[in-house]
């Protein structure tokens, strides 16, 4: 196990790149600025390397992307609608980017915009860790508390990511907490639709054109049915001619199981096993084109990453049948996600 820091002067002041390496030759390239994955790398049997995420190439544009490469979300993942929020019985003016009718991810200048101290490293024989924290001040971009938050990365030798999430808030507040990586496993970053998807899911949120609530529905004789594994073309045909332009749902996880997803590719060696103590996963393939080179990627990078965001239902600040996304003053945060990497031929 191997853990190594580089430091790089940017316009947004000195970021931390970490980069944690496991025996398998697994690296786990990590950035404090919005406690961000930048790349997740798998050491091929030839010695080669093959990134399995998309990323920019430039390091300021992964910093200030919209696509939120790799990022922690927060402090509320998904979109809030209105001109207002409440948390329990009080009610706070929502703050919304100008022209805009929701925010999206926690705000212009939210959590992944924030650059994280790196406060802790530790290194065993089976696994190297790393924790960031930062401190999200009260009313920071409308939210009440303030937030200490301290985000884990682990790599081990069972070849997994351990992302931990543990908080605290000295006021009531919402918090739904995700990381906003977009995985393609295909040796030449095929689109998503090359890939095939399994989700452990009974339910998904049906959402309006506007992607407010309208119902939980079931996958069952419906397109949304992922439980056996499949490709999503014919899911993401049909939702490209919407403003979703393809794949951006909520899944509900059954409960009493940590296991959430898997991703294959028939020409990669590399699956995916996602697991998460969160109730729900939005799934979402970067259906914009990137207008920024992204590694390894030849064209605009339109459907050839599909992120996971395990979490509570972003919907779930408004409709009482959902899990609200409220942390009680003095009461500790704590959720995780595993993404388990294997070897289909072994």
């Amino acid at each position: 196990m191997l853990i190594s820091k580089v430091s790089h002067q940017t316009s947004v002041g000195e970021i931390i790149f970490v980069t944690l390496e496991n025996n398998h030759g697994y690296q786990l390239v990590l950035c404090s600025y919005g406690a961000s994955i930048y790349q997740v790398i798998y050491r091929n049997d030839d010695g080669s390397d093959q990134l399995l995420n998309l990323t920019n190439e430039n390091i300021e544009e992964f910093l200030s992307s919209s696509s939120y490469y790799g990022k922690t979300i927060g402090r509320v993942s998904g979109r809030l609608f209105g001109s207002h929020f409440k948390v329990l019985d009080q009610t706070y003016p929502l703050k919304l980017a100008k022209g805009q009718s929701s925010m999206l991810h926690g705000g212009e200048k939210g959590i992944p915009f924030q650059n994280f101290l790196l406060v802790n490293e530790d290194i065993t024989d089976n696994a190297a860790k790393i924790t960031f924290y930062y401190l999200s001040p009260d009313n920071e971009e409308g939210f009440p508390g303030n937030l200490d938050l301290y985000v884990s990365y682990e790599l081990n030798n069972e070849d997994q990511i351990v992302i931990d999430y543990n908080a605290s808030t000295d006021q009531n507040t919402l918090l739904n907490l995700t990381n906003h990586i977009y995985f393609n496993l295909s040796p030449e970053f095929e689109t998503i639709d090359s890939h095939e998807l399994m989700l452990n899911a009974n339910q998904y949120v049906h959402l309006d054109s506007d992607f407010h609530f309208k119902e939980v529905k079931s996958v069952d004789q419906t397109l949304y049915d992922f439980r056996v594994k499949k490709s999503p073309t014919l899911l993401s045909n049909s939702l490209k001619h919407t403003k979703q332009k393809g794949i951006d749902t909520i899944f509900l996880v059954e409960k009493e199981s940590s296991f959430m997803a898997r991703l294959e590719h028939p020409r990669s060696k590399i699956g995916l096993d996602v697991y998460s103590t969160y109730p729900a996963v939005v799934i979402y393939t970067h259906q914009y084109p990137s207008k920024k080179k992204l590694i390894g990627v030849n064209d605009d990078g339109a459907y050839k990453g599909i992120t996971f965001e395990c979490e509570y239902e972003p919907a779930g600040v408004y409709p009482e049948d959902l899990n609200p996304a409220i942390l009680r003053k003095d009461t500790p945060y704590h959720e995780s996600i595993v993404f388990q990497f294997y070897r289909k031929d072994k």
